[in-house]
């Protein structure tokens, strides 16, 4: 009978081990990822026309920008998608002053952003790469 109980502690011990192996192997996985941050990607809503070079911009890994050019403005509109965004730029070479003057209305302060051209943006990019 003895040798039973050794054993079973035996298995005991090993199970405890074992156990206790996991909780480590898994405190430490924890680790890992709170040492690794984690990017989320802020909403943005870009109204005006795109332009074709706009890879040439910097730290656009940052957002994810969704396109909103005039002829789909009223749209947009209807989709609440400017209130949904975290933040909305406006190409104001592009945008016509009545969509401008109703985007102030709808959008929040601080989140709605001017640029008086493309270089303005990519100024803009670059500050927010140099605050991170």
């Amino acid at each position: 009978m003895a040798e039973a109980e050794i054993v079973t502690a035996a298995a005991t011990a090993i199970a405890i081990t074992t156990t206790i192996e996991d909780i480590d192997k898994s405190e430490s996985s924890q680790e890992t990822d709170e040492t690794c941050p984690v990017i989320v990607k802020q909403q943005i809503a870009l109204v005006g026309k795109l332009p074709p070079n706009l890879h040439r911009l910097h730290n656009l890994n940052r957002y994810t920008i969704q396109n909103v050019t005039t002829e789909h403005i009223t749209k947009a509109f209807e989709d609440r998608l400017f209130t949904h965004s975290d933040q909305v730029w406006v190409l104001n070479y592009d945008i016509p002053l009545f969509i401008k003057r109703k985007l102030r209305r709808e959008v929040t302060i601080d989140k709605y952003f001017e640029f008086n051209s493309l270089s303005d943006l990519q100024r803009y990019l670059k500050q927010g790469e140099s605050a991170t």
